[in-house]
């Protein structure tokens, strides 16, 4: 009984963690094929109170079931707009492995790309700004 005891306690912990990046996040950057060293997450306010300015940039959407989108919107649609899709496996409760699966660009730039890559494996480092995903050093 206490093993099973002993079980919860550390799945309840590491399920914790692991829902830590599910909800939309404004970024640095798309998470696209050209892999940045780190991205920096903070939470994105979605609500019909939003700024104009605070609806407009780089997101990612982390999903409940492993799957990742990332966006960019603008004010206006004289711009390059890319969104892209794939899918994240946590490898323990502080690192997480991202594999992007899809590309799509419109507006003032046109390309689709749809091939398999790992992002890498990053590091889920929080501090008081908030939370970055830092690319491991292979």
């Amino acid at each position: 009984m206490r093993i099973l005891h002993l079980l919860l306690v550390f799945f309840s912990g590491y399920f914790a963690q692991a829902q830590a990046l599910a909800g939309t996040w404004k970024t640095n950057a798309v998470f696209t094929y050209n892999i940045q060293e780190y991205y920096v997450l903070t939470p994105a306010n979605t609500t019909e109170e939003a700024s104009k300015m605070e609806r407009y940039g780089s997101f990612v959407v982390f999903s409940e079931d492993d799957t990742f989108q990332s966006y960019y919107t603008a004010p206006c649609g004289n711009d390059c707009f890319t969104t892209t899709d794939g899918t994240y496996e946590y490898l323990d409760k502080n690192t997480v492995k991202l594999t992007l699966h899809r590309l799509h660009q419109s507006g003032m730039c046109q390309d689709a790309q749809n091939k398999k890559v790992v992002l890498g494996v990053f590091d889920i480092v929080q501090n008081k700004e908030g939370t970055r995903l830092v690319k491991r050093k292979v």
